[in-house]
């Protein structure tokens, strides 16, 4: 008996070998993976399907804007987004947003949007080569080289040469945003960084644990953005905006990179809901930052900036309402409020925007800010009879 389960059972020395040959096939089927595809697993184009032939335009967003096509120092085509400020755009800042990894330039023109009707500001869109209905196929050289021909086109557009630019990266766009920084700090006003990340070789092991043995032999794309940081004079400004529950780029990333950056200039602001695919919150927390760092440092206190818009709340115009007193100030509180309903409506596109896509806005926020200015008016209204039938008295 013993002898014959001793001829079914392999001997030490076989289990040895089939475990070996299969941990080598493993690791070389692996490492072969992420030599060959890791383009595709860190630059998701195709994603989701059809984001290569349909790319939003911004008409479909209520803005003005002009799609560009760009020729990089290697010849590549590239597209972009050019949406001008409603009102001298030479006097207005200009924002070149620099988009993540995943879906297309279009998807991100909600975002585009607060910037140009709350922030009045010119924007700048860049789609990467291979991405939307730009030429070629993304890497880490061929997007830097992307980004500079951008940067060098608004710097040479007669509307756009003069005015203060503002980089805006998220996710991998944030790399990328750090990178052109540190290569051009005295062409750009200030940076803006949202759920980026140290490098992909930091990055990668907390997504994909079992790629860690092959990162450093095989990886090709790294995105150093701890050592660009660095580069960045100690005047120059940066927001960073972190999630705290960004389920991709853990946020002791982002804090790296606040530790590492060098400037005194540079603000944090962390939203509690915010995880990496939703920007849901950002927009409100950005405000007072933007507005501190945006001003000249002169020394002293820092001036307000023109760099925004006024940011108005419900609570804010409950109190003015309540002490209107004139006409004047009825329909200022009036205008306020139609201010806030505009607001609230960009809040609800704005939460809806995912990393891939937009969803369905919520209108509820909306819908309460309406009750709020009917409630207002009715309120003013009542005001100003009485105040008519005093004076007739």
């Amino acid at each position: 008996m013993a002898m014959y389960l001793s001829y079914l059972l392999p001997s030490l020395r076989t289990l040895l070998k089939v475990l070996g040959t299969t941990l080598a096939l493993s690791v070389l089927g692996g490492g072969t993976a992420l030599y060959l595809f890791q383009t595709r697993l860190i630059y998701p184009a195709n994603l989701p399907a059809g984001s290569r032939e349909h790319v939003p335009r911004p008409q479909d967003f209520g803005m003005d804007g002009e799609e560009v096509e760009l020729s990089s120092a290697d010849g590549t085509k590239v597209k972009a987004f050019v949406i001008l400020a409603r009102d001298k755009p030479e006097e207005r800042p200009t924002v070149l947003l620099l988009h993540a990894n995943a879906g297309n330039v279009g998807h991100r023109l909600p975002i585009a949007k607060v910037f140009w009707s709350k922030m009045r500001c010119n924007v700048v869109m860049l789609s990467y080569r291979g991405y939307g209905h730009s030429e070629g196929s993304p890497t880490e050289k061929g997007i830097k080289l992307d980004a500079q021909t951008c940067l060098d086109y608004l710097k040479s557009r007669r509307e756009l040469e003069k005015t203060d630019v503002w980089l805006y990266g998220q996710s991998i766009g944030g790399a990328v945003a750090v990178w052109l920084a540190s290569q051009n700090a005295e062409r750009v006003r200030g940076l803006i960084i949202e759920n980026t990340f140290l490098s992909l070789p930091k990055l990668i092991p907390h997504l994909l644990p079992f790629l860690r043995p092959f990162l450093p032999l095989l990886l090709t794309e790294i995105w150093p953005s701890e050592n660009y940081i660095t580069h960045l004079p100690r005047s120059f400004p940066v927001l960073f905006l972190a999630g705290a529950k960004d389920e991709l780029v853990v946020p002791g990333q982002m804090r790296g990179l606040w530790d590492l950056c060098r400037s005194e200039r540079k603000e944090w602001r962390e939203y509690e809901e915010g995880t990496h695919s939703e920007s849901r919150g950002w927009f409100p927390l950005a405000l007072a930052a933007l507005e501190k760092i945006a001003a000249c440092a002169s020394g002293g206190q820092i001036p307000r900036s023109e760099f925004l818009a006024p940011l108005t709340n419900r609570r804010h115009l409950r109190a003015t309402a309540l002490l209107c007193r004139h006409r004047l100030v009825h329909l200022l509180a009036l205008f306020l409020s139609l201010r806030t309903l505009n607001l609230l409506d960009s809040y609800a596109r704005l939460s809806a925007l995912h990393l891939h896509y937009p969803a369905r806005p919520d209108r509820s926020r909306t819908r309460e800010a309406r009750l709020l200015i009917l409630a207002l008016v009715a309120r003013q209204l009542l005001r100003i009879s009485r105040v008519v039938r005093a004076r007739r008295r």
